[in-house]
C-alpha cells in the first residue's frame, strides 16, 4: 500500500507499486513467467503499458482501455462481420452479445496492441454497450489454449473470463477497508496515515498466514472481523509447568476452542 502525495495521482502510485511488486516479490520468487497482471481502464494508457512491456521477462497482462477515445471509435465503427456472436446471457440481463479482436494504436503510441472487445445489449434496449481491454496474450499461450479447449470457448471469451477475476480479487479489499477501518484515514498528515496503513497491511498479512497455516477447509476463508471476535478474542491464560506451556481457554464456545487448539498445534509444527 502507498499514499499519493503532492503532485502524484493514483496512476503514478500504481505504476510505482507494480515496480515494487516485480522487483521485491515476483522476480526474486521466479514468478515473472507465471504472473498475469490485471488493471482497469484507469491504467489503460501509454505509460503504464510501456512499463509492463519494458520488463525483460515480458509478464502477461490484460488492461482495460475503455477510457481511450480511439478504442471507443474502433468498436463503434466496426463492421458486423468483425463481431463473433456469443448470444444472449440471461444471467447478466443481456439479450445479445458479441466479441471481437482488433488492433489498437493511439496517436502517442509507437506500437499497435491487441485489443479484445465485447459488446452487449441489455434486455429491452436497442443500443450496444462496449468494453475493451488490451493484452499481450495470444491464443497460442499454453494456459489460454488449455482454457479454450477445456471450456469450448473462443480466444476473446477466454480473455474476458480471465479479466473477470479482477472483480473477484477486488473483494479481498473488504477486509482491509471494512474490518480494519481503512476507509477513513485517521490523520490529516499523509506520512502518519502511511505508517497507520503499513501497520494495517502487516496485521492483514499475519491474519492471512494464521488462517492459511493454522486452519482447515472453511476456516481459511474466515473474514478478519470474525477471526478477531471469535478466535483471537477468546479469554484464556497460559501456565508454564516444567518444560511445557499449558494454554487454558475460558469460554463456552467449545467448537472454537477445539479449532484454535488444533491451529496452535499446526503452527507449532511449522
Amino acid at each position: 500500500m502507498d499514499f499519493a502525495v503532492g503532485h502524484e495521482g493514483e496512476k503514478t502510485v500504481g505504476r510505482r507499486l507494480i515496480e515494487f511488486g516485480i522487483e521485491e516479490v515476483l522476480r526474486p520468487a521466479g514468478l515473472m513467467k507465471e504472473v498475469l497482471i490485471l488493471e482497469d481502464s484507469l491504467y489503460g494508457d501509454g505509460p503504464t503499458l510501456n512499463q509492463l512491456e519494458s520488463y525483460e521477462e515480458k509478464p502477461s497482462y490484460i488492461v482495460g482501455v475503455l477510457g481511450l477515445k480511439e478504442a471507443q471509435r474502433l468498436m463503434a465503427e466496426a463492421l458486423e462481420w468483425q463481431w463473433r456472436d456469443t448470444g444472449p446471457q440471461p444471467r447478466r440481463g443481456w439479450e445479445a452479445s458479441g466479441v471481437a479482436t482488433m488492433w489498437l494504436e493511439c496517436r502517442e503510441w509507437k506500437v499497435k496492441r491487441t485489443m479484445v472487445c465485447r459488446r452487449w445489449k441489455n434486455e429491452g434496449e436497442l443500443i450496444w454497450n462496449y468494453a475493451a481491454v488490451v493484452t499481450n496474450l495470444t491464443a497460442r499461450d499454453e494456459r489460454v489454449a488449455q482454457m479454450m479447449k477445456r471450456q469450448g470457448i473462443s480466444f476473446e471469451e477466454a480473455l474476458w473470463r480471465l479479466y473477470g477475476h479482477k472483480a473477484g480479487m477486488e473483494n479481498q479489499w473488504k477486509e482491509l477497508l471494512s474490518d480494519l477501518g481503512l476507509h477513513h484515514p485517521p490523520c490529516a498528515k499523509a506520512v502518519v496515515n502511511a505508517v497507520f496503513y503499513a501497520l494495517a497491511g502487516l496485521a492483514y498479512n499475519l491474519a492471512v498466514a494464521v488462517r492459511q497455516w493454522g486452519f482447515e477447509a472453511q476456516g481459511r476463508g474466515m473474514r478478519l472481523w470474525r477471526l478477531r471476535s471469535e478466535v483471537l478474542a477468546l479469554a484464556g491464560y497460559a501456565v508454564h509447568h516444567g518444560r511445557a506451556v499449558i494454554m487454558r481457554l475460558v469460554d463456552a464456545r467449545d467448537h472454537l476452542i477445539e479449532q484454535l487448539l488444533a491451529a496452535m498445534g499446526r503452527l507449532a509444527r511449522l
